[in-house]
């Protein structure tokens, strides 16, 4: 996907401000699970946020296996595109 975004500033960004904690404490390697005041609707109000910004969709069933910060911003760098 070629795009303007930096995706894995905008998801970092969109992390930082669900979960209320500074963008600098999230690392592309952080477990999703396990970032400070994670929650299952935090984190889908997260990539609804990305998906607005970068106006797409990514495939609910991709998101099952994500674990890492990284793999959730693959997801939007590579597919899920609609």
């Amino acid at each position: 996907m070629s795009t303007q975004f930096d995706v894995m500033g905008l998801l970092t960004g969109q992390l930082a401000r669900v979960l209320e904690i500074p963008p600098e404490r999230i690392q592309p390697d952080d477990i999703l699970a396990y970032l400070p005041n994670v929650d299952s609707l935090r984190l889908l109000d997260a990539i609804a946020g990305v998906e607005n910004e970068l106006r797409t969709k990514v495939d609910e069933d991709d998101l099952v296996g994500v674990r890492t910060v990284a793999g959730l911003a693959a997801l939007f760098e590579g597919e899920g595109r609609s």
